[in-house]
């Protein structure tokens, strides 16, 4: 019936609606089944994909900031930008006082 091999009977193959009808089975919940479980599966693949994007960005975030660390390193053993705190602090100012105007452009051009 099988054959000679036990891992022919366990060769995963698709069964014959008629069967199930013979049976007593409802198919139509045995397709769900069968829809639910390649769902899974893609879902599955779908997280694992995310899963290494995920790290390569995390991987490449570290890595900027050690490079930063570097360039802030290099900075310090040159010569202090005194300047830059002022800088950026008056650039964080210019923000602030532009802020709303910027929000309402940005609705302005979403709608």
């Amino acid at each position: 019936m099988f054959g000679n091999s036990i891992s022919d009977a366990l060769f995963l193959a698709a069964i014959d609606k008629s069967i199930y009808e013979y049976l007593g089975i409802d198919y139509t919940i045995v397709e769900k089944c069968i829809l639910l479980n390649a769902t899974f599966g893609a879902l599955k693949l779908l997280i694992h994909q995310y899963n290494e994007i995920a790290i390569e960005c995390v991987a490449a975030i570290l890595e900027c900031i050690n490079r930063m660390n570097d360039l802030f390193d290099f900075v310090k053993k040159i010569e202090p930008i005194e300047e830059f705190e002022m800088l950026v602090q008056n650039a964080n100012g210019a923000l602030a006082i532009l802020q709303p105007y910027l929000v309402k452009e940005n609705e302005k051009s979403a709608s």
